[in-house]
């Protein structure tokens, strides 16, 4: 016969109601409500928000810990991105900053500049560039703010095609042989007499003498603001060897002091070793006039050697369909806007954008045109009348109405 193993049964422990929700996961006791016990939701949303959450709670200290080295470090800035879509007036920013580690830390910041300015704000403290794409299409996509292909098309074309000179129009089959940067002027910080070819359109199949330019850093020009998201670039490649601190950078105001944006570094992005493609650089539609590119020595010897410098609008489908690259000057721009908004219409800034200055910097300090009206248009982004920002603001923190304002230029009121 059988023994029957007798013996206690384990009882599965009684779920608890959130006091404030009334849902079945409460589990963290809030000392700033008298020990009442809450959810992780609830305690997320009233985090850092009414008296008496500060320090003393066991889940709040761990987040307003510091370094114990002192304040954040200045991590150098890897890039700034601004999403595509204002149809509902929420424009995504993003600021990505550089850790020692190789590894990127973003903040996400979501502004609305119909109603509440900064609506929400968050931080991801260590990812990869591949990591970082993926957050950033899953942000977007939640919010609907992608743009498809077709209309990104359309709307990079038809601006250009009427305000620069390409000599024939601008279509897909030819946009990707349209080389922008043939026979543009080139300025560079070496004394070198002889002919300058980095813009000539010879990728340097002869290996001549004249079609090295040797100079650490060089600088083109375009003659005009055009859209690119194409760079091809060739040093003496016969040998492949690799040239150290390779750089390239493009800017519309031909400052190279922060104002730029980097599409490539070597200190970063790796170094490699040069052929006959050459190296070949894609990033998002930039509205740029001046590419620079830096380089010091190779492999070889202790010289540089630019030999053809190409730029191309080449749109794709591996063309991003949710943001664009923007100066951090832009960038911060952006959000001084929004950061107006939510004073001025008293809406409550999120606990992160306030913990994590580091990636903005002193938002006070930002510039900000105070002659300008809180509210604009969407359509061509003008100044609205008193009365119609009044109403706006009266609006800006019910979440059951949305609407926006047109100018009278853009509603059809005169021409």
């Amino acid at each position: 016969m059988a023994r029957l193993r007798l013996g206690h049964r384990r009882r599965r422990p009684k779920k608890q109601r959130c006091r404030t929700c009334r849902s079945d996961n409460a589990k963290r006791l809030c000392p700033a409500l008298n020990g009442v016990i809450i959810c992780p939701s609830c305690c997320q949303a009233k985090r850092a928000k009414i008296p008496g959450c500060d320090a003393n709670c066991q889940y709040y200290k761990p987040l307003i810990k510091q370094s114990k080295f002192g304040p954040f470090p200045d991590y150098p800035l890897h890039s700034c991105l601004i999403s595509y879509s204002t149809d509902t007036g929420l424009r995504i920013a993003v600021i990505v900053r550089r850790r020692p580690d190789g590894n990127l830390r973003a903040m996400f910041l979501l502004l609305d500049f119909w109603k509440r300015g900064i609506r929400d704000c968050f931080v991801v403290a260590n990812l990869n560039p591949a990591e970082l794409d993926r957050c950033c299409q899953s942000v977007a996509k939640s919010y609907q703010l992608s743009l498809p292909i077709d209309e990104l098309y359309s709307q990079y074309l038809s601006g250009y095609t009427e305000s620069n000179d390409f000599g024939r129009p601008l279509t897909r089959k030819n946009l990707q042989s349209e080389n922008l940067a043939l026979n543009k002027r080139v300025e560079t910080n070496s004394d070198y007499a002889g002919r300058w070819n980095l813009t000539d359109g010879d990728t340097g199949e002869s290996a001549k003498p004249e079609d090295l330019l040797d100079a650490t850093q060089v600088t083109v020009d375009l003659g005009q603001p055009m859209l690119i998201n194409t760079i091809k670039l060739w040093h003496y490649w016969a040998d492949g060897r690799t040239y150290h601190h390779n750089k390239v950078a493009v800017s519309l105001e031909n400052k190279f002091d922060g104002e730029e944006i980097t599409v490539f570094d070597s200190q970063y992005d790796g170094e490699y070793a040069e052929s006959r493609e050459g190296k070949t650089l894609v990033f998002n539609p930039i509205e740029t006039r001046y590419i620079r590119c830096w380089a010091d020595g190779n492999s070889v010897n202790q010289w540089t050697h630019f030999v053809e410098l190409q730029a191309f609008l080449t749109l794709n489908v591996l063309t991003n369909q949710f943001f664009s690259s923007i100066s951090f000057a832009d960038c911060q721009t952006f959000i001084r806007h929004a950061y107006e908004i939510s004073i001025k219409t008293k809406n409550e800034l999120p606990w992160e954008f306030t913990f994590w200055q580091d990636f903005t910097g002193d938002i006070e300090q930002i510039p900000y045109d105070n002659n300008r009206s809180l509210y604009r248009c969407p359509k061509c982004d003008e100044d609205l009348p008193d009365e119609s920002v009044e109403l706006m603001t009266q609006y800006a923190l019910k979440e059951d109405i949305q609407f926006y304002i047109l100018c009278r230029k853009c509603g059809g009121e005169f021409d």
